[in-house]
């Protein structure tokens, strides 16, 4: 069975570090893109309607975009099922890959901007945690 840690929710205790590093690593690449879009032309892909802000982000969630098994998801995040809810493994230091994507997505001003997202938007975080 494939499955989304969506739903099963995440130990934020023993990711906090790792989450903070990849909230303010968009950030930080972000900035990076910008800059170094200024001195060149913005790019396209062939076939697609997409600015390069668009490009930028689909990208950065394209690289943890692959589906797991249970039993993986349970082996590499996951210690115990209770109650209907996966116990995340207190030694891993990283959240599962959807939730690398999303957190950081959500927590984006620029992503929200480009991709005009309403302050209701599952994709639009009601208060924006900046990091730097």
């Amino acid at each position: 069975a494939v499955v989304s840690t969506q739903s099963t929710g995440v130990n934020g205790n023993s990711t906090l570090n790792e989450n903070f590093a990849d909230n303010g690593g968009i950030f930080v690449s972000y900035r990076a893109f910008k800059k170094a879009e200024k001195s060149s032309s913005s790019f396209r892909i062939q076939g697609l309607d997409l600015r390069s802000d668009s490009i930028f982000f689909l990208a950065y969630a394209q690289i943890r975009c692959y589906k797991f098994s249970l039993e993986y998801l349970y082996g590499q995040y996951y210690i115990d099922y209770i109650d209907g809810f996966y116990e995340q493994n207190s030694i891993n230091l990283y959240s599962p890959p959807d939730f690398r994507v999303t957190g950081p997505i959500q927590n984006s001003e620029h992503f929200s901007k480009v991709f005009s997202c309403s302050s209701s938007s599952n994709m639009c975080a009601a208060e924006k945690c900046r990091t730097f």
